[in-house]
């Protein structure tokens, strides 16, 4: 259902505005410049990639004028819902929560709501710190535009970036565009062998892997670990004691078995997932007896490792994000003019993150060099190995075989199997293709609401002019008038049940108008007619501005004609695709080739 095009009022009103800024400084005096300054950390730099988000920018402007633009929250039919004045310099998160705070007035309470925002993750963040709008939060859906999302941080595309799925409101091209696309995506998941359980499951994997924060780097992640480590040795030695005392217990007259049975079970499997953390802590460390863990404590050689242990994991996560977003550019063989303005986005946005991978990469061998010269001069345990540092040339040349996969000097014992998503091509192209289907079919179910609304508009509109039709009585002029409209809104149905028959609907076939009525519709929509006295005077009698007026008119024509001969043509394609049974339409209601019509002239 469209959205309306016109609204009562588009304006905030200023005390809501005032009211949703000061949310930000009575939150915590320790926030009190929040609403003056950027709302991100320093490690959050989803923000610094674009213009409108940088707080600092001094224009010229914000001194002459009180109002230095206007934030608008439109629809998804390009209709602005509501504005609000900005009055700062950059773009205010309160600006966004005022607007968000209006427009859920006008809503069901139970309505969900998908929020498109350039720097949709930032202020989602916000509202999950500091509780802003909590009473609507949980029923708001948070996204990143196509063009906006290759300019934030690879994790942020993971999980906020729609991917093409804005493709799907080009009018011209949905309905035909979701069919193709699913086929294809079907297809090709089909070609990779694997269920689609699987490709779902590992897609989670990968989403979890590479949305969780990265590791840092500290003077005191030796004296963490270890204390861990310790603390992980009195929680198992006391759950021993528990088990030692239930065990006791058993010779008790009094005693549940059953339940004590239970217990024991539980505490059994506490202490397993104890141990096996303890174990994987104790690899983190490379140590193998938990009495050495006190003289280590302020351990330098500990300390460095660990620290590049972290910097070569946060380097290999740059890295496969990197990879995974020049994989886009590498699959765009056939490009359209919106692909390459993405693609040119892309590679500033890669680019852009480049000197950053490059610092991590310095500090990394800068370490390697400090571990080095601990175990030439024995400061280092005895039989430390060295790092392998990362060679600045071979940073981006990326192999199997390099250097930055392997930890050597820098674990004990062997990592985990890697997952099937970073490992496996086939896993990755299907999972690729698995989340195009899923477009696919979020796209129509879509379509088949929006059809199915189409349709019941329809006959609820015929109804009113039947009505209205029997009601008149005896006048001429309002039969004439209400005639007229039937017969428009008659070759309007027709084209509409013409261009959405293929869709799927549980509703019958009928649009409201009797089918013999449908039937004059199409014989009056697809059959030429053409007043040959226009041509009985030569082109001598034109004059320059009647024949400039006719050239426009006759380039309108055209354009309006090719596209929909285009649109016809998507709609046959896709008809054909997808239906199996075509003996389910009448052979009347098939759409001729459009006619060539002939440029008439004017005396």
């Amino acid at each position: 259902m469209a959205c309306s095009p016109t609204h009562p009022t588009l304006a905030v009103n200023i005390k809501l505005l005032e009211f949703a800024r000061l949310q930000f400084l009575h939150m915590d005096p320790r926030l009190s410049l929040i609403a003056w300054a950027s709302s991100s950390r320093q490690d959050h730099d989803c923000g610094n990639s674009f213009v409108a988000a940088d707080e600092k920018k001094r224009e010229k402007a914000s001194t002459q004028f009180v109002d230095t633009g206007i934030m608008s929250l439109l629809c998804r039919h390009d209709r602005c819902l509501f504005a609000v004045n900005m009055t700062h310099k950059g773009e205010r998160q309160h600006y966004a929560l005022a607007l968000l705070k209006e427009f859920f007035k006008h809503i069901p309470p139970n309505a969900m709501f998908g929020l498109l925002y350039d720097i949709a993750c930032q202020l989602k963040r916000s509202m999950l710190i500091f509780g802003f709008l909590s009473d609507i939060f949980p029923r708001m859906i948070f996204a990143v535009s196509i063009f906006h999302a290759y300019g934030h941080q690879w994790p942020c595309q993971v999980k906020y970036h729609p991917r093409n799925a804005l493709r799907k409101l080009i009018p011209s091209l949905r309905v035909s565009g979701c069919m193709a696309a699913k086929a294809t995506a079907i297809s090709a998941i089909d070609d990779t062998g694997i269920p689609q359980e699987t490709l779902r499951a590992q897609w989670h994997l990968q989403v979890a892997a590479q949305t969780r924060p990265a590791p840092r780097q500290s003077k005191n992640n030796a004296t963490h670990a270890i204390q861990a480590i310790l603390t992980l040795n009195e929680s198992i030695k006391a759950e021993l004691s528990a088990i030692t005392r239930l065990q006791h217990s058993y010779d008790s007259p009094i005693v549940d078995v059953i339940a004590l049975h239970e217990a024991l079970g539980r505490t059994r499997a506490h202490i397993q997932r104890l141990q096996k953390d303890r174990t994987r802590r104790f690899q983190s460390l490379g140590v193998a007896q938990a009495s050495v863990l006190e003289k280590m404590k302020k351990d330098k050689y500990l300390v460095a490792r660990m620290n590049a242990l972290v910097l070569k994991e946060r380097l290999r996560d740059r890295l496969r994000q990197r990879k995974f977003e020049m994989e886009r550019l590498e699959r765009n063989y056939r490009r359209t003019m919106n692909d390459i303005k993405s693609a040119k986005h892309i590679e500033g946005s890669v680019q852009r993150r480049a000197p950053t991978i490059q610092a991590i990469a310095k500090k990394y061998n800068t370490l390697c060099v400090q571990i080095e010269d601990m175990v030439r001069h024995k400061v280092a345990p005895l039989g430390a190995v060295v790092p392998e540092q990362i060679p600045p040339g071979g940073l981006w040349a990326l192999d199997v075989d390099d250097n930055i996969w392997q930890d050597i000097g820098l674990r004990d014992g062997s990592d985990a199997t890697p997952p099937l998503w970073m490992t496996d091509e086939k896993v990755r192209k299907g999972i690729r293709n698995l989340l195009d289907l899923d477009r696919c079919i979020e796209e129509e179910a879509r379509l088949r609401r929006e059809r199915s609304s189409l349709q019941e508009s329809a006959c609820n509109q015929w109804a009113v002019l039947c009505t209205a039709l029997t009601l008149i009585g005896h006048n001429p002029d309002m039969e004439y008038r209400l005639v007229q409209e039937m017969k428009a809104f008659t070759r309007l149905w027709y084209l509409w049940r013409q261009d959405s028959r293929h869709v799927p609907c549980d509703l019958s076939e009928c649009w409201g108008p009797p089918e013999h009525k449908m039937l004059v519709s199409a014989a009056l929509e697809y059959t030429s007619q053409v007043d040959f006295s226009v041509y009985e005077d030569g082109p001598e009698e034109w004059s320059a501005d009647e024949h400039e007026e006719e050239a426009y008119e006759d380039d309108e024509l055209y354009a309006q004609m090719e596209t929909m001969a285009l649109r016809d043509e998507y709609s046959h394609g896709a008809r054909h695709s997808v239906l199996t049974n075509e003996d389910h339409y009448s052979s009347d209601d098939s759409m001729p080739d459009l006619p060539t019509r002939k440029r008439s002239r004017h005396k």
